[in-house]
């Protein structure tokens, strides 16, 4: 198998993800079925990286820790942004589940694309736990995100955030049928949310 070791002052998944698209083979992001002959052979990563490019944002000072195991990746990250453990399956089914230290995001590092460039069918079903939320320096307390796969798209099963002055879930749907993309959500926001908030 091929690892990885070492350090870098800077890397981008989607540049390595045109790279292996150049090559005719599957990238870090590609779907079922494409061909991915290189990362087949990847087994384990062990890198520090200055900055990391992924998902449309960026990730500081990171110590990422990779293996791939007989039922799909474990991973350990650690960064300025997003710290924790990732389980990523192997067969495209069961979800991916996050079990997170903390999550720091600031507005300006969000994506901006438009949200049509997803497609809900493609994205794997989430579990994701994160012990604090941070939001442009505003703390929002426990994080857990639920989802699922229905036909033709997402379900959210669960998305809540807890702390002392809230508890905000939502619960709905994103899909995509011949009219193109649509979604229908529920949220329950105590008033207290919208004190604190604004």
């Amino acid at each position: 198998g091929i690892r990885i070791t070492g350090s870098a002052d800077r890397i981008s998944l989607a540049e390595w993800r045109d790279y292996f698209a150049a090559r005719g083979e599957g990238g870090p992001r590609a779907r079922p079925g494409e061909h991915a002959s290189t990362l087949d052979r990847l087994t384990h990563v062990d890198v520090k990286l200055g900055r990391l490019q992924a998902f449309d944002r960026w990730f500081d000072h990171v110590d990422l820790h990779a293996a791939r195991g007989d039922e799909g990746w474990d991973v350990r990250i650690g960064s300025d942004q997003v710290a924790g453990s990732i389980e990523v399956p192997g067969n495209g089914r069961s979800p991916v589940v996050l079990d997170l230290d903390y999550v720091k995001l600031q507005g300006a590092a969000l994506p901006t694309g438009p949200l049509h460039a997803l497609d809900p069918r493609d994205l794997y079903p989430l579990r994701l736990h994160s012990k604090r939320l941070w939001f442009n320096g505003k703390d929002f307390g426990e994080l857990t995100l639920q989802t699922s796969r229905i036909s033709g798209g997402m379900h959210v099963d669960k998305l809540q955030l807890k702390s002392k002055v809230m508890d905000a879930a939502v619960t709905g749907d994103w899909y995509t049928d011949d009219g193109g993309q649509a979604s229908a959500f529920t949220a329950t926001m105590p008033t207290i949310w919208s004190w604190w908030f604004w």
